[in-house]
């Protein structure tokens, strides 16, 4: 096409040379001869009715069928079409209408009236989580009876009320992402995010955030796939009521985890058995807003005597996050872990 379209450009412009030669010297022109102006003019005709509206110059020439064809104009790449015909779908950026779940026909977010769910949704299946500085933080979940759509978490201090997240189980998002949805879906639908977050050995967490408000979805790392979505809503608020500051207050507080490896060393520690200390984010756990770390403790070689282990080693603790204190572990019927007694430090 750009081929056919350039030799009619050439043939043109020698004829117009060839013209343009036969009346140089002539100080008359000969009746019906066109002027240099006509000359243009008719070039330009030529050149709109070969193909009006096309930008010729910024098209990179290409003799091979399907190759990628760059538009200098707009930037937009297509295959095998004019640069230009095809216009990459950008997806729309987080909105406030985002942050609304509509669940059985009831809008949840954070404006809602908990007296306006009770009504509409029922209460559900109510469990206390934790009782701190006077703030009770609680969720709802529905329906309830051992089966779960959402959860919602919510904070009462006082005579205040609010909603502090809500996890996605089988409903979908107000774009239609769900549980069980493709990493690849969702980025089409939602766009690039921020970078990814860790989210424990076995996937990470991509967040799309408006202001202080985040939607985080958790991905599988072998199966590329959505396994929890949770609309973040007043976590920092919920934070700051229960432990009397802000999230980034109390981060400055927070032990990191080579400190708290350290401190197991150091307990376990005998005069001549090495001690390793592994930290398993996997089993961390949080009580009254305290996070304490989940650490394994190794037992080895040093100064080629041979350890001998008795019922009082210690093989794994949970150390507070605050203030590096130590406790042993204890697991109930369920799998469940928890902190047991503090131990000598």
């Amino acid at each position: 096409m750009h081929g056919n379209r350039l030799m009619l450009r050439l043939v043109i412009s020698m004829l117009v040379i060839i013209c343009i030669g036969l009346t140089a010297g002539c100080s008359v022109l000969q009746p019906g001869s066109p002027t240099s102006n006509e000359n243009e003019a008719i070039t330009e005709a030529i050149d709109k009715s070969a193909g009006a509206g096309n930008d010729i110059e910024g098209v990179a020439e290409s003799n091979n069928p399907g190759e990628i064809q760059v538009s200098q104009k707009t930037g937009d790449m297509t295959a095998g079409q004019e640069a230009g015909d095809v216009k990459v779908k950008q997806a729309k950026p987080l909105e406030e209408g985002d942050f609304t779940v509509i669940y059985k026909g009831f809008n949840i977010n954070e404006y809602m009236a908990i007296s306006d769910l009770n009504d509409n949704l029922g209460f559900g299946e109510y469990v206390l989580i934790s009782e701190y500085n006077n703030a009770k933080r609680w969720t709802r979940i529905y329906p309830g009876d051992g089966s779960i759509d959402i959860r919602l978490e919510f904070i009462s201090k006082g005579t205040k009320d609010y909603i502090v997240s809500a996890e996605l189980l089988t409903i979908p998002t107000i774009r239609g992402i769900a549980v069980g949805d493709s990493r690849d879906k969702l980025i089409e639908v939602y766009g690039e995010p921020v970078p990814s977050k860790s989210s424990g050995e076995t996937g990470y967490s991509l967040e799309y955030s408006l202001g202080s408000r985040s939607i985080l979805f958790d991905i599988d790392n072998t199966t590329s796939t959505i396994t929890r979505v949770l609309i973040d809503y007043n976590l920092d608020m919920s934070i700051a009521d229960q432990l009397g500051k802000s999230m980034e207050d109390n981060s400055a507080d927070v032990i990191s985890i080579d400190e708290a490896e350290k401190a197991v060393e150091d307990l376990c520690r005998k005069p001549d058995i090495d001690v390793h200390a592994y930290h398993n984010e996997k089993f961390d756990i949080v009580i009254d807003g305290v996070k304490y770390y989940y650490v394994d403790v190794l037992y080895g070689l040093l100064m080629l005597k041979k350890p001998v282990l008795g019922d009082d080693e210690i093989y794994k603790v949970f150390v507070s996050s605050e203030d590096k204190s130590i406790y042993e572990v204890v697991e109930d019927s369920d799998g469940e872990l928890t902190i047991g007694n503090k131990l000598k430090d």
